[in-house]
């Protein structure tokens, strides 16, 4: 029991770390979008306010993700685990929320079109249902699958909007910068969903039904999306991505794949 839960802290551990160096990435190309923006002339201006809450999304993203990891991993081990870390870690996500509605105070969606409002809405009422699935989740009241579901449904819906902003920009150049953001997110994705599905593997010691096929597939499409963003991206972030993740951080997660699988 004691290897086990050994297994659960180190793949959270060097996973965390790994975010990091994802997140290193997330900021060179949310940086990039925002500077890139802003340099095009007037007739971008509203282009520009979606692009910054493009990155308001992905740093809440980033949060939501680990909080479904150590979500996952609290439940998985019947909460014996992580009883401190995921408060910590809901009240990091509640800073991003705050950060995303006080930036939105001023924003004025209507401009952007039906599809853009009623994608921002949803993802909005999503959020307001976090304190009910929280709650749930620290009364054990709430099957794993039900509740890493709910994180997974919420990014999606957040990743949607982002990929809405392509439609809004006549620019091709804000547009190749928008889709290679995008890929990576969806590949950071596909990591942060490994991680919670492989957290709660080792917090019972087996895997859940169907969660050892689901874990090849998470795999396979995060290469997938990053093979994308690699093709599409900048010279200076390729170069960026590839001198940041890297080290023994990535080469832990695959010693603790291999075990997993």
């Amino acid at each position: 029991m004691r290897n086990r839960m050994d297994n659960v802290t180190a793949i959270l551990s060097v996973e965390a770390f790994q975010f990091k160096s994802t997140l290193l990435v997330v900021i060179l190309l949310a940086g990039k979008l925002t500077y890139d923006s802003y340099t095009y002339n007037d007739s971008l201006k509203n282009l520009e306010k979606v692009v910054v809450l493009s990155t308001k999304i992905g740093a809440l993203l980033h949060e939501t993700q680990k909080e479904r990891g150590l979500t996952a991993g609290f439940l998985g081990s019947k909460g014996k685990k992580f009883t401190q870390k995921l408060p910590a870690q809901r009240e990091n996500t509640n800073d991003r929320i705050d950060d995303l509605k006080a930036f939105l105070n001023n924003f004025d969606t209507k401009i952007y079109g039906n599809e853009f409002v009623s994608s921002l809405n949803l993802g909005l009422r999503n959020i307001e249902q976090f304190g009910d699935i929280r709650n749930q989740v620290s009364s054990q009241s709430i099957a794993t699958g039900k509740a890493i579901n709910f994180y997974t449904k919420t990014n999606a819906i957040l990743l949607n909007l982002i990929s809405s902003i392509t439609k809004l920009s006549n620019s091709a150049k804000v547009s190749q910068d928008i889709v290679s953001y995008m890929n990576f997110l969806l590949s950071k994705e596909r990591a942060g969903i490994e991680r919670a599905v492989a957290t709660n593997t080792f917090a019972r010691d087996n895997f859940a039904p169907g969660m050892k096929s689901k874990l090849y597939t998470l795999i396979a499409e995060q290469d997938a999306y990053l093979d994308a963003f690699i093709k599409v991206t900048k010279k200076e972030s390729k170069e960026f991505y590839t001198k940041t993740v890297q080290g023994s951080a990535v080469e832990e997660v695959e010693r603790m794949r291999k075990i997993a699988l």
